[in-house]
């Protein structure tokens, strides 16, 4: 696998990860409200939020550390994009107005 295509594979992953947790919240939301009026006696919000949230916990864990996010490796990369990133800006420029 080319670095192209782990940073796709990767951002995939992030949407897969971000849709996970849109759902989750609208989940969370609309239980919220319809709880009281169904079944007051019983917590089902409670247990959707514990339940749902570890499996939101783990697929985050999953994700991030994954592609290295926890490691040191990241680190060396995001300090390497820290100091590349004016570089690529200045290139971007001086290629538009040419």
């Amino acid at each position: 696998m080319n670095k192209e295509q782990r940073e796709l594979y990767r951002t995939e992953k992030l949407r897969e990860l971000l849709k996970h947790f849109l759902i989750f919240l609208l989940v969370i939301f609309a239980v919220f409200f319809i709880n009281p009026i169904f079944y007051p006696q019983i917590p089902i919000f409670t247990v959707v939020i514990l339940t749902w949230g570890v499996a939101m916990l783990a697929h985050a864990i999953y994700v991030f550390s994954f592609f290295g996010f926890l490691g040191q490796e990241m680190e060396e990369k995001m300090f390497a994009k820290a100091a590349q990133a004016p570089i690529v800006e200045e290139t971007k420029n001086n290629t538009e107005r040419e």
